[in-house]
Parts: C-alpha cells; structure tokens; sequence
C-alpha cells in the first residue's frame, strides 16, 4: 500500500479478519450458514487461524460417514467436520490454508492430502481472488468435498480422537522458497502414465519403481544447457490444485509428444491428477536433507516390518535410497517384501522440499509420528473403556429423556382434555344432562352407559360435557370426544342440537386418539411452533466466542511477524524469541502485489457512491486496485474512499474497513 511497508501488511489483514469474522458470526446466528456450528479463533484472541465445525447435505456420503462415525462412538453430537483456516501474513493479497482436523478422511477419497490439506483451485496463488471472503472458502470447500465423493476413515477416526497435527510455517513450499534452476519451465505439459505412454514410447516400467520423470527428447538441449543440472538441478511437478512435488530426471525419450510428461502412476495419485491433466514443470535447486520424518499409513506397515524382521529405521533408510527427493505433505510407497505400503513425509529439514539422491550412506536422521491406527493394549483397553462409559452414559441419558418425554406427553395429554372438556362445559351452559324432558343414554367407549335428561334445543355439546365429566374421561384423558346415532348412523356436529326424537335414544361416544408422535402432541399442545424443535437445535449450536479486541490485535500481530521469521528461516522457538525480544524483518514489498480483477463478496454494502466520475488515472488505478484487494468493496465505492483521502490507499482502506 501507498506509503507502508510489511510491517504494516498485518495491521490491515487483521482489519480484514475482524470483519470477516463478525460477517461469520452473524452467519452462525441467522439462517446465511445453517450448515455451520462453530467457527472461533484455534488459539484465544488470535485471529491467524479459524476452527469451523461444518455439516454436510444429509444425503451426501461424508454426512451419512460422519453420522456412522458419531454412532460409533456413542457421540450422537460429534457429526460435523472440523477444519482449521490458516492465514498468511500476506492475507488478503495471498490465499489462506484449509486444513480438515478431525476426523481424518480416507486417503483419496477427496481432493484432501493424507495430512489434511484440502486442495482446490480457489486456494492456490494463480486461482486466489483476494475480495474472497473466508464464508465464501468456508461454502466452497464445503461443496467441492461433498460432491467429491469424500468419506470419513472410521477405522482410525475411532481410534484417534485427538486433531490431525499441522506444521508450524504456512505454505512452506511457496515458490519463492525453493529456488529456480536455470530457464526451464512449462506450463500446461499433460502428464500420463507408463501404461498409457506404452503404444508411443515402448516398455517404460521401470519408471513405477522410482519417483522420477521422464521428458520429450526435443528438452533435452533447454536442460542440458543449464550447467547446474550436472550438480544440483531438480524438477518440480505442480498441479491446477497446488500440490508440488518434486523428483529428478530419469531419460529423455523418443516418440513422446513435446507437450507431454511421463511420471509414476502411484506419483499420479498422490498428485491427487489423472490421465492427461495439465501441469507446470520447472527446474529448482534443492539442499540436502538434514532431517526426514514421516508417518505410516497404517498399522499395517507395522506389521509388515514385525513379519519380515527388520528394524523399521534401517528398512526405511534402505527403502528412501531409491528416491531422488522428497517433499512435505506428500505420500510415498515403501516396499517390505512383496508388498508396498504408504508413508506420509511429515516434516523435512533443512526446507520442505530436500534432495536425498546424493545423500551417501545415507546417515539421514529419520524419525516417527505413529501411524493413526496405531495403539498399544494400554491404549486399546483405555479407548474400550471410554467408549463403554460413553455407552453407558447415552444409554442412560436415553432412558432419561425417553421418562422425561413420557411425563411431557402425559401433562400435555392432560392439559388438552382439561381444555376440551371446560370448553364443552362452557358451551353446554346449565344443561348438564339432570333437568328436561329429552332422555338420551350416552354409551362410552368403556362399554358402561351414562344417562341424562336435556331439554329440547340444547347445544349437543351438552352431551360432550356430560361424557367429559364423567369417571371414564376423568381416567384416560381422551385427546376428544365424537358422538355417533344408532340408526341412522351419523356423526352430531358442535352446531347440532337436541331434539325430541332423540327420546331415550341411545348415542356412541367415540374417543379421538392423540397423535402417533410425541413430538406432535407436545407441538400441538404447546400452541408455540416448533418450539420444541428449535430449542434442540439452538442446544447443538456452540456459543459465540467474545473476544477483547485489543487482546486479538496485540496477539494477531505477534502471531503474523512470528510467521514472518519462519518464511525467513528461523524456527518456531527461535522465531517467537526474537519476536518477543522486539526485533523486526525488513519489508518485502508484498504490500505492492497485484491481482486480478475482484468478484463480489458477503461484506456488507458500503454507502451508495454518488453519479458516475472521470475514469481514475493509471497510478490511481493501481492504488484502487489495492483497496479492493484489502476490503473486498466495489470499485465504485474504492474510489469514492480514495476520493475522500486525498489517493492515499493504507488510509482509504482502513476507513472503509473500520466501517465494517
């Protein structure tokens, strides 16, 4: 922004935040996002990164996983989804990161990494439209994980409750992080599989058994002419979604199409791309790995090292000899015997992307984050345990409420008959069935006979009263009451009366049974709508967290300059000293980036803008271009801001984000 540097960056993307996350709120409370229970900062009065419970569409695989999911763990409450937006330091200018904590998902079964990171094109640098708003990302991710098909892993969900664990830095594999190479980069080179390149160049098997690609002969002079490739020169491999990885080269050959790309079918997958989809491939240089962590897919890598006899650190050192780098957040196939099987790479030093094909005897320190799955007999009988106690707590909180909606019914039953029958009283007045000439026999449902004497013109209430009132009704409570003749059969009406050819005629009383649920006895008898209803939806919903202002402000801005050290190198530990200490970076100019033009968002309608003006000037263009980014306003209204102050950008911005 005109006249600030980095260090002003986080002051307005917390203006931004604070808005969005009031606009969220409101949504919660109203009827905008239904589908959201929860949605409040991951850490008390830090608004760097969001946790959002979210429901699905009933009918949708992922509702009805997660619905099985929470009966599987006597949880009847716990059927929603919790995902964790992360901000950058450069937000709004630079997409947040969307990552699902619990429960874990099946590998695959969505455009999701086994580690959590959803992937969609809305959230990469080139498909990121900054007037986006976090409930725009929120509905989005929402539908694209709905219609992908994804489905809750209830084997391990169940085992683990505790939330998937993310990395300290955002978007550690940012393409300014890990330096180009040369010249060479494509875009839009169609990647396909050694069965598919078969017809064109020949038996290329080989290529399943490594993590490395091949190119059309004619690149071969682009990259060999980079003197860097002898040393130290690796390819990057970049999705329409953002998912990098990335390998050496294994040949150049003959008979592929200029505009295509061989790689690993299994690489394909973790890729989350199929057959012929479009990528970007560049050369990048890579530092050796200092530290690999990973972690099983399964419980059954376990098993397989158990079964084969072969300490797991060596196996593993052993098996990460064949590949030629290795990536943060991807999967990769480790062979023990004549089986395969998936371990995800967790963490990597000394950057998210490492070279280990030079890595001699590979004295690489590699370490372990268990499998999800995994569980000692302590673990296993502590989780039985819980999940009886849960049990049994549902089961008695059922019978509970099962008593508690009985004796709901059971008032409810009374409290209509006592209506009905003071009702047919007060209609029937003083004919109560002891004085007239009109003697008519009542014959009730218990089979007993009730006789009265009405004069001639009596409200056929009268007889309602009389059944009302009687040691039959006083017992069973009828929801209502109906009177039939003999002969000829007919129903009487409230509007009906009696008359002298009902002399000692005999007349039915037929009981109106109550509703067949309880819900609808108690709904009809509260006379409230959905009162019951509503008051069991609003007991799901979390409360809305109040937050201090000035404490998420302070705490926010700790939390974007620590972020700001880590992009720079430091640790996590070494990042909050010295930000604790007081020190600052530099600016990076990350306030002067570009975007494309803006879609409309969910912020609230700023002041109409008055008659059309003159056309801004380039530079001022430029500057609109900016408020927009930062506040997510129409155009018009940006330019009447910057009108207002004087073209000044940071100012205009934050006027019309402190209106928000």
């Amino acid at each position: 922004m005109e006249g600030s540097g980095a260090p002003n960056m986080p002051k307005l993307a917390l203006k931004r935040l604070m808005g969005e996350f009031k606009i969220i709120q409101k949504a919660i409370t109203g009827e905008a996002a239904s589908w959201l229970s929860r949605c409040e900062p991951s850490d008390p009065d830090n608004l760097t990164s969001w946790d959002a419970d979210i429901r699905f569409p009933e009918d949708s695989l992922l509702q009805q996983s997660l619905n099985e999911l929470s009966r599987s763990i006597f949880e009847e409450s716990r059927n929603f989804l919790t995902l964790q937006i992360r901000f950058p330091i450069e937000y709004p200018l630079s997409p947040p990161e969307v990552w699902v904590r619990h429960p874990r998902l099946k590998y695959k079964s969505a455009p999701v990494t086994f580690g959590g990171k959803v992937c969609n094109a809305l959230l990469t640098s080139q498909g990121w439209v900054p007037s986006s708003s976090s409930l725009n990302v929120l509905t989005l991710v929402r539908e694209a994980l709905a219609e992908a098909g994804a489905e809750v892993d209830i084997r391990v969900s169940v085992k683990r409750k505790t939330p998937l664990s993310l990395p300290p830095a955002l978007n550690r594999l940012a393409t300014h992080l890990i330096p180009q190479s040369g010249d060479f980069r494509k875009e839009g080179l169609k990647v396909i599989s050694a069965v598919l390149a078969s017809p064109m160049v020949g038996d290329v098997s080989r290529l399943e058994v490594s993590d490395k690609i091949m190119l059309p002969f004619e690149y071969a002079e682009e990259v060999y002419g980079n003197d860097a490739y002898r040393t130290n020169t690796f390819f990057e491999v970049k999705t329409q979604l953002g998912r990098k990885t990335h390998c050496a080269l294994m040949d150049f050959v003959h008979g592929l199409p200029k505009d295509f790309a061989l790689l690993p079918k299994w690489l394909m997958e973790d890729l989350l791309i199929e057959e012929q989809e479009p990528v970007m491939i560049r050369t990048v240089s890579l530092d050796l790995a200092t530290f690999i962590k990973i972690q099983p897919h399964g419980v059954d890598f376990y098993e397989a090292v158990d079964k084969i006899g072969v300490d797991a650190k060596i196996l593993l050192r052993e098996s990460l000899r064949r590949y030629s780098a290795l990536t943060e957040d991807t999967s990769v196939p480790i062979q023990i015997g004549s089986e395969s099987y998936n371990v995800q790479i967790v963490e990597l030093k000394p950057k998210a992307a490492v070279a280990i094909i030079s890595a001699g005897e590979f004295e690489i320190p590699v370490d372990f984050d268990p499998a999800p799955d995994l569980e000692d007999e302590s673990e296993r009988k502590a989780r039985e345990q819980e999940l009886i106690a849960r049990y049994k707590a549902q089961r008695d909180k059922h019978a509970a409420g099962q008593e508690s909606r009985k004796q709901r019914c059971e008032a409810a039953k009374r409290a209509n008959f006592q209506r009905i029958r003071d009702k047919a009283c007060a209609s029937a007045g003083a004919d109560n069935g002891s004085d007239g000439e009109v003697e008519i026999a009542l014959r009730l449902p218990s089979g007993k006979q009730l006789k009265g004497i009405f004069r001639e013109g009596a409200p056929v209430s009268a007889l309602a009263a009389l059944a009302l009132t009687s040691e039959w009704a006083e017992g069973c409570c009828p929801w209502g009451v109906q009177l039939v003749t003999s002969y000829p059969r007919r129903f009487l009406k409230e509007t009906d009366t009696i008359t002298n050819a009902m002399h000692r005629s005999c007349i039915g009383v037929l009981e109106d049974k109550e509703p067949e649920h309880d819900e609808q006895i108690t709904f009809l008898e509260s006379g409230e709508e959905g009162a019951g209803l509503l008051q069991e939806a609003t007991d799901q919903t979390q409360p809305l967290p109040d937050l201090d202002e000035q404490s998420v402000q302070r705490r926010t801005q700790r939390a974007f300059e620590i972020q700001r050290f880590i992009q720079a190198g430091y640790d996590l530990a070494e990042a909050a000293k010295r930000v604790d200490a007081g020190e600052e970076l530099p600016p990076t100019g990350t306030g002067m980036q570009t975007s494309r033009p803006a879609i409309p968002s969910v912020h609230a309608a700023a002041p109409v803008p008055p008659a059309p003006r003159t056309e801004p000037t380039d530079e001022n263009a430029a500057k609109v271009q900016q408020v927009i980014n930062f506040t997510a306003v129409p155009r018009e209204i940006a330019i009447d801001f910057l009108e207002r102050h004087n073209w000044n950008a940071q100012n205009a911005a934050n006027a019309i984000l402190d209106q928000h």
